[in-house]
């Protein structure tokens, strides 16, 4: 049977339907019903079944279900014995919206649970959107053998829920601090001052909506980050100084990052504030794995340490990765994130870490997907787990076919990807590693006016203004043989013309006019909202329009007339043309679940 990989978040919308099959050697439940014995640990949850229809109704999480009890056996049959909730919740973002959902619980008392040390707090991952079950496993194994610190461990188990089979998950520790998780100094009220101050801190990349919005801030290149913890509430005793203090950090390692020399205006390298060797494996792990979610979610971590620099990690939100639906298994450019573009594409020093880990990555990955390796060994841990979940939780289709997946094929289509894209990776590391930026030269009467560099792959969406010509108006740039650039996405070098003509003859822009109106709406789980607009008059040259935001915490202009909202709010969005005309709109930015665009 082929493999069909359609299930992603952004490829065919499904509806899901629930079905209990059984088969094979059975395994007795309270209420008699029967799933395949799967030699896995089993987490048994039993819970009231209205608050768990509640916790499955809570769109947002908000509802936490008091009192349950869990009980896990192990392939010996040894048992934890009833251990008391103090919660039961849902968890993740794009997982939650499918039937088969993700949980969280927090357990009255720390426990140990399968060797994974103590902790109050842990998550069952459904993975969901993973055909194979394994992929945030065996991503979590390769960061673990890179030695990304506090990688989290997990456990593939069976979950039963009030007596019902409810399908295979992976059983897993959460990311937070703790001795058992992120072990570093945790913050009090009285640190205040350094070296106190200093750690230890839980940063994420692009918080959600839903996110404290006292916890997020803006760094001077747009890079959205979250302090998860500590987590800063107005007015408490040493926030404010905390804030203050990892704000200003934050900002002194893109400054170095950016600077010409690589240093702050301390004279401090910016390798002294941040760890290359997590940065380096960090990103390969991201790239090669080609995750949807990289760098742009909230399971972009990084940590901060008291007396330490900056680290990054731990990795989470695996279950988009290895997809053939984003991607071939060529190239180094899936993944995007300015701190790391711009050291991948110039600092020296960082260059030659992502040589050196790339070759520790090299051979683990040989381990992964040789005969008897990881993959091999996950198959032969999952598959009667998988055999059982794949009945519990069939896919079906809009049109009512049921998609069916052979386990097979899906894990060897993983390790076929693996091996082809670590191939790739050995014949063109050489020439591709640092190939992250081409050179855009603007030339203006035969002289070099400006030269910008731009990320492979992309196109120019803020193109600069010509310089004036006495007697002539500038009407745009223009390729070699005459053509208007057309923001075209380039791998190459290019080089663009001012294009000039005189003044008696240039047919000006005099107006901007959005066909939306003045006042427009936009729902901030969309992400991105497109600007429409023309010109007038329409025979005018004149027609690279530069947007600004007046609020890019709010929202930011993006590439191709597009603006990426981060949160609910209002902001006007101006545009403005090299002949000087200009025109705005007020863009208020709504959440539809709390309100409706017309209050």
């Amino acid at each position: 049977m082929k493999y069909r990989n359609t299930l992603s978040r952004i490829g065919l919308a499904v509806s899901l339907a629930l079905t209990v099959l059984c088969c094979g050697c059975r395994k007795e439940t309270p209420d008699n019903q029967v799933w395949t014995d799967n030699d896995i640990p089993v987490v048994y949850l039993t819970i009231e079944e209205e608050e768990f229809s509640k916790v499955n109704e809570s769109e947002e999480h908000e509802y936490r279900a008091p009192g349950g009890m869990v009980r896990i056996t192990d392939t010996d049959g040894n048992s934890t014995g009833e251990l008391e909730l103090e919660y039961l919740r849902g968890r993740g973002h794009g997982t939650w919206s499918a039937d088969k959902k993700p949980y969280k619980f927090k357990l009255k008392e720390k426990s140990d649970l399968l060797g994974m040390g103590e902790n109050k707090h842990w998550v069952l991952l459904a993975n969901r959107y993973d055909p194979t079950l394994i992929r945030n496993q065996l991503v979590f194994y390769i960061a673990t053998e890179m030695g990304l610190p506090y990688t989290p461990e997990c456990r593939p188990v069976d979950l039963v829920v009030n007596g019902e089979y409810w399908g295979s998950y992976l059983l897993s520790e959460d990311v937070r601090i703790g001795k058992s998780r992120i072990n570093i100094d945790e913050l009090t009220e009285e640190d205040t001052e350094e070296p106190e101050v200093g750690g230890g801190y839980l940063l994420a990349l692009n918080p959600g909506d839903d996110e404290p919005f006292e916890n997020m801030f803006l760094s001077d290149h747009m890079v959205r980050l979250l302090c998860a913890e500590p987590e800063f509430n107005e007015g408490e005793a040493g926030q404010q100084e905390q804030k203050d203090y990892i704000v200003s950090y934050m900002q002194r390692l893109e400054d170095a990052i950016f600077s010409e020399d690589f240093k702050d205006e301390n004279g401090t390298f910016y390798g002294e504030l941040m760890d290359l060797q997590s940065a380096a494996d960090y990103w390969w792990v991201q790239e090669f794995s080609q995750n949807y979610d990289a760098f742009t979610t909230s399971s972009t971590y990084m940590f901060k340490e008291r007396n330490g620099k900056l680290f990054w990690g731990p990795v989470w939100d695996f279950d988009l990765s290895f997809d053939e639906g984003y991607g071939t298994e060529d190239g180094l450019m899936y993944t995007r994130m300015t701190w790391i573009d711009r050291l991948r594409g110039n600092e020296p020093q960082f260059q030659q870490m992502l040589r050196e880990r790339w070759a520790v990555l090299d051979e683990i990955l040989i381990h992964v997907t040789e005969p008897g390796g990881i993959i091999d060994q996950y198959k032969d841990t999952i598959e009667k787990s998988w055999q059982d979940d794949a009945k519990r939780w069939p896919l079906i289709a809009e049109e009512g076919e049921t998609i069916v997946y052979d386990f097979n094929e899906v894990m060897e289509y993983m390790r076929e990807r693996i091996d082809k894209r670590r191939a790739w990776i050995n014949e063109h590391i050489d020439e591709e590693l640092t190939h992250v930026f081409y050179k855009v030269t603007f030339m203006a009467d035969d002289a070099e006016y400006r030269q910008n560099q731009v990320r492979r792959g992309t196109g120019i969406f803020d193109l600069p203004a010509g310089p004036e010509k006495e007697g002539y108006v500038f009407t745009g740039w223009a390729y070699e043989n005459g053509e208007y650039y057309d923001n075209m996405p380039s791998e190459e070098d290019v080089v663009l013309y001012a294009v000039y003509v005189p003044a008696e003859n240039a047919v000006r822009t005099e107006e901007i006019m959005f066909p939306a109106g003045e006042e427009q709406w936009a729902e901030i789980h969309m992400k991105d909202y497109a600007i429409s607009f023309y010109v007038s008059p329409e025979d005018s040259l004149d027609t690279n329009v530069h947007w600004t935001s007046s609020d890019p915490g709010v929202a930011e202009i993006r590439e191709y007339n597009t603006i990426r909202m981060y949160k609910t709010g209002t902001v006007t969005i101006t545009g403005t043309l090299n002949s000087g005309a200009s025109a705005s709109f007020t863009l208020h930015i709504y959440d539809s679940r709390y309100e409706s665009p017309l209050e």
